[in-house]
């Protein structure tokens, strides 16, 4: 598995890696990908935005990114998905954080301007990738997670 702006690793991937499942995270933030490495010893990691990372290269079951997606402009959005798209195993799955309404606003955590696509050119843009958008689950938060399927 990927997991795209990986932060500390605190809570997915140490609980992807506590699950069994190998893997990868890229982080932009050399001081996340530091705490990172020490959370989950057995990762391989590398300090890589999603726009240059070299990770796409290889191939993946599953690729998670929670909480960046929707910090990229709408042209690099579309770019990450695409790259995604060709990353994923036939049947990988990604699941990735947006509102599902188009909308936009700042960022809590980040203070970065962000913005949701929506479901409908997130649909599209997945198709476009190879995938198909599964569905989408909305937490207690009120946060919406896209789940996708890679043909």
């Amino acid at each position: 598995m990927l997991d795209i702006g990986c932060g500390t690793g605190m809570p997915v991937a140490t609980t992807l890696a506590d699950a069994g499942f190998a893997l990868y995270g890229i982080d932009p933030s050399p001081t996340m990908l530091a705490r990172f490495r020490a959370q989950v010893r057995h990762a391989g990691a590398a300090c890589e935005t999603v726009q240059d990372s070299r990770f796409f290269d290889r191939r993946f079951d599953a690729i998670v990114m929670i909480g960046v997606l929707f910090l990229l402009p709408e042209a690099a959005q579309q770019a990450a998905i695409y790259r995604i798209g060709r990353a994923l195993l036939p049947g990988g799955r990604l699941l990735f954080t947006a509102p599902r309404m188009a909308c936009r606003w700042t960022d809590s955590l980040t203070g970065q301007p962000s913005q949701s696509l929506g479901e409908a050119r997130y649909r599209a843009l997945l198709a476009d990738a190879g995938c198909r958008l599964n569905e989408i689950v909305r937490d207690a938060g009120g946060n919406d997670y896209v789940d996708a399927v890679a043909a």
